[in-house]
């Protein structure tokens, strides 16, 4: 019965612990070159984007009047068509 209650409080823990804010952000996403492009919204009016290993804080005025799923698709657009070329 121990053994059972201590399974059962270590189960609620992670259900409680276990989810975080960046695991319900919204998020747009691409591929160019083999390489993931992401960009999500920290939901502050800023956003994080990631590619390559790299990371880079974005504000809304970075992305002028595109969507952030708009401005990831065209990063891969010109990275495709830089491959091209």
């Amino acid at each position: 019965m121990k053994n059972l209650l201590i399974s059962l409080t270590i189960v609620l823990a992670v259900c409680f612990v276990g989810c975080s804010k960046e695991d319900n952000r919204n998020c747009d996403s691409c591929k160019t070159q083999g390489v993931k492009i992401e960009i999500c919204d920290n939901e502050d009016g800023t956003y994080t984007l990631k590619g390559g290993g790299e990371t880079e804080k974005l504000t809304k005025s970075d992305l002028g009047n595109q969507t952030q799923k708009a401005y990831v698709e065209g990063l891969c657009t010109l990275g495709n068509t830089l491959a091209d070329e």
